[in-house]
């Protein structure tokens, strides 16, 4: 029970980060919400109850907005990069939306480098949304560590399974969906320049 507590207190002090570093950055770049709404595709309306922790976003609308602020979803998280770094499990920053699909943070001190690494978790039957194109020179890797994924890049279609792995330019639409009879995990690195 304990760590149930642990774990949603946990969720819930990253979803605030994420507020407070979405409002920092946007009034950083001297962006109105507006200006962001217009980048991002997301409305000023969701923006605001974003930022100001009543919504917690979707793993596609948080990549719409991190796009339009110029960011990466970890730094918004707030995650720092270190000389070197051990992740514990428990440790991670996690962002789960509302649908139950999870992404967590697998390395930070890449972030500075150019590289992000994440683990999704998609329940059964669940999709991350259609993520929209990311700026040019994003690129993209992805390896199903078990279950099944349906991958929709840019106007093509893949089914993949345990052990199988899809390399991508970023800047096309992507959407994954668990087409599996259990949840289905998977690994995607992002190269950005």
């Amino acid at each position: 029970m304990a760590s149930k507590r642990k774990q949603k207190a946990q969720r819930a002090a990253a979803a605030a980060g994420f507020a407070e570093n979405v409002r920092a950055r946007r009034q950083h770049l001297g962006l109105t919400l507006a200006d962001v709404a217009e980048k991002s595709g997301v409305s000023r309306a969701m923006l605001s109850e974003i930022e100001s922790g009543d919504k917690t976003p979707t793993i596609a609308v948080a990549s719409q907005i991190t796009d339009a602020l110029g960011v990466n979803l970890s730094e918004l998280l707030g995650i720092q990069s270190r000389p070197a770094e051990i992740i514990r499990r428990r440790d991670r920053h996690v962002l789960t939306d509302a649908s139950g699909v999870r992404r967590e943070v697998l390395s930070s001190l890449s972030i500075a480098r150019g590289i992000e690494i994440l683990w999704y978790v998609l329940p059964r039957g669940k999709s991350t949304g259609s993520f929209p194109p990311h700026r040019a020179g994003w690129f993209e890797h992805l390896t199903v560590i078990s279950g099944q994924l349906h991958a929709r890049i840019g106007p093509a279609d893949h089914d993949l399974a345990a052990g199988d792995s899809a390399s991508y330019a970023g800047d096309v639409d992507h959407e994954f969906t668990n087409t599996g009879s259990a949840a289905c995990n998977f690994l995607v690195v992002v190269h950005y320049p």
